[in-house]
């Protein structure tokens, strides 16, 4: 278990007066922050520790995000705003992330070419996540993207939790306990909706019903092949829209 002491050398670790930033935007989810310095802008969450994890477990957590380069939201802070001991469970933490203003589900009628970037991108974050954290049941609010259109997602929708929340999505697609082959499933089934005119191509979808593809390797090879024989132009980034609602956001 780490001390108070291992926890502040960590470079996630970044109590307030560090910096200096502002709030512009209430989201309602979260507080939207501008750092006066740089003009860079961030997500802001306060979030009570739900205690499944040590609180230097969840710092650790907090810096691997910090470091990495999967496609998972990064963490560009966290702080423990109070308590005076290393209480887990009862700690306030307040988080910024970088900036995810849209989510999946704010975005409709989504090229071809844009769904196989979603796909191969999500599949790169959602291995990561399953080869740290285990399974997880995926919706469309667990996958976001940055101001230029960068595809990014996370275990959870609340991109400051540790921990994914499962009890809180009612899915219908398939029952029993998330796995490997059924985050793939739920990856695709959650991406098809937003395609245009709500479904995938008549010859991607029966390739891929084909494949019955068990292993995010197996996921990504398919893309890849699909795309390059169907010769299908993949962008870098996501057209978004000019202006959202955001749907199911509420903590």
């Amino acid at each position: 278990m780490g001390t108070a002491s291992s926890i502040e050398n960590l470079e996630v670790w970044q109590p307030a007066g560090n910096d200096d930033w502002e709030i512009i935007e209430n989201a309602g989810y979260c507080n939207v922050v501008r750092h006066l310095a740089t003009g860079e802008e961030a997500e802001e969450y306060a979030i009570t520790l739900d205690g499944k994890h040590s609180l230097f477990e969840e710092f650790q957590r907090y810096e691997y995000r910090y470091h990495q380069n999967q496609n998972l939201v990064s963490v560009l802070s966290a702080y423990r705003e109070n308590g005076q001991y290393l209480c887990s469970g009862s700690d306030l933490v307040r988080v910024r992330t970088e900036r995810i203003p849209y989510r999946l589900s704010d975005v409709q009628n989504i090229s071809h070419g844009e769904i196989l970037l979603i796909l191969q991108e999500a599949l790169v974050g959602f291995k990561t996540i399953f080869e740290r954290h285990g399974p997880v049941r995926i919706d469309e609010n667990m996958i976001g993207f940055t101001p230029l259109g960068k595809v990014k997602v996370w275990l959870c929708d609340n991109f400051a939790k540790n921990s994914p929340d499962e009890h809180r999505h009612k899915f219908s697609r398939s029952v029993g306990k998330p796995s490997q082959s059924s985050m793939i499933t739920d990856l695709f089934q959650e991406v098809e909706v937003h395609s245009a005119g709500k479904r995938y191509p008549s010859m991607f979808k029966a390739r891929y019903e084909e494949e019955h593809i068990q292993t995010f390797f197996e996921a990504s090879a398919f893309l890849h092949e699909y795309s390059e024989e169907e010769r299908v132009e993949v962008p870098a980034f996501v057209r978004l829209p000019r202006s959202i609602q955001h749907h199911g956001l509420a903590f």
